[in-house]
């Protein structure tokens, strides 16, 4: 926050897209307290705590790895009751869920120098015994974050139980298709439409790529947790994410650049999410819908602040939907600080990029959105 994998030409770049930032997260003995309460841990290390297994579903729409004050809704859509103070306990940790709700996973404390950029990858597996249908992912991430990304790894062999974290980010290249949740607040979540859900299978590896920056002038203690809540209806349909990644970022020193491209949407799916992502030189972020003549239709969302990244929802019908030939086309306009040439790549100080990021269902493959580009 995903799919198809650019194979290839991904391999040069990074370990998947990079998107937004954070704020605070209770130390790990704070987040203790709430993992002891259920069944067994999915994730932590000595020193780094652990999560349980087992709060209830958040309720309602809201933005997708945004936060406070971002995020919007389609038409059709609804704002729900969810804030970022939604399913937190007195001390502001994310409480887990019942276990008949969901689970959570807690990933591996780490500290965090002022003026480091660090990338991890938590890897684990999940501990559902049975095929698990997540209805919402619900996130709390700690200060400094950048953003992570939640990843299918089902071939990463390093990846338990209990979980480990290792240095360095988690794919090399685009994540491809392997795409399942992204954040960039510190509090955040996405609450599929009625009865629509991303299954996991049981057992299943995932991989949390994290980035995180410490701009200030104390340790970061840094930790995520994320809620995995079970769709309420008994029957769904299969949600999955398409995203776009753009390889012709060359912004000239002191200088602008506009790059962009088209997706081929997936024949007769509801889109119910639209977002967007850059790094902190992106001054305009927007995705139209391109009609079947070339011409640029209707704005589907547009972010001028890349620190808090807007996302149009439409959680319930009309959602959003394409006319055969009809594509929808991402740009993103860039304003260049540096002396230097800022490229494309992971830094979120020193590179760029210029994503696309879209939900929608019944699941298909979608193919990657990374050789259709201006």
């Amino acid at each position: 926050m995903a799919p198809p994998a650019a194979a290839a030409r991904s391999a040069d770049l990074r370990r998947s897209a990079d998107l937004q930032r954070s704020a605070d997260l209770p130390r790990s003995a704070d987040l203790q307290r709430s993992a002891d309460l259920q069944r067994p841990a999915v994730g932590g290390a000595p020193g780094g705590g652990s999560s349980a297994v087992g709060g209830s579903p958040g309720a309602g729409g809201g933005s997708v790895g945004g936060g406070p004050g971002t995020g919007g809704t389609g038409a059709g859509g609804s704002s729900g009751g969810w804030t970022p103070q939604s399913n937190l306990d007195s001390n502001g940790v994310l409480i887990v869920p019942a276990p008949a709700d969901g689970y959570q996973i807690a990933t591996t404390t780490f500290d965090l120098a002022p003026g480091q950029e660090q990338f991890k990858c938590f890897r684990v597996a999940v501990p559902n015994d049975a095929e698990f249908p997540v209805g919402e992912w619900d996130g709390q991430m700690s200060a400094g974050s950048h953003h992570f990304i939640l990843y299918r790894a089902a071939n990463d062999s390093q990846a338990t139980a209990a979980g480990v974290l290792t240095s360095g980010a988690c794919t090399q290249g685009f994540g491809g298709t392997t795409w399942l949740y992204t954040q960039g607040t510190p509090r955040s979540h996405l609450l599929f439409p009625d009865a629509v859900a991303m299954p996991l299978a049981a057992h299943e590896k995932i991989d949390f790529d994290m980035h995180y920056i410490n701009t200030g002038g104390s340790t970061i203690h840094a930790r995520i947790l994320l809620n995995v809540n079970k769709v309420k209806a008994a029957q769904y349909q299969k949600a999955d994410s398409q995203v776009s990644f753009n390889f012709n970022i060359s912004i000239p020193p002191n200088g602008m650049q506009k790059v962009g491209g088209d997706c081929t949407p997936v024949a007769g799916a509801n889109y119910f999410v639209m977002q967007t992502h850059t790094h902190k030189r992106g001054i305009l972020a927007v995705v139209n819908r391109k009609l079947a003549s070339g011409a640029l239709g209707e704005e589907l969302v547009k972010t001028t602040n890349w620190d808090s990244p807007n996302a149009t929802i439409w959680q319930k019908p009309p959602f959003l939907t394409f006319q055969p030939n009809e594509k929808f086309h991402y740009s993103c306009t860039f304003q260049n600080d540096r002396a230097t040439t800022v490229s494309v790549g992971i830094s979120a100080e020193a590179n760029e990029m210029c994503m696309a990021e879209a939900y929608f269902f019944p699941a298909a493959t979608p193919g990657a959105c990374t050789s259709d580009v201006e």
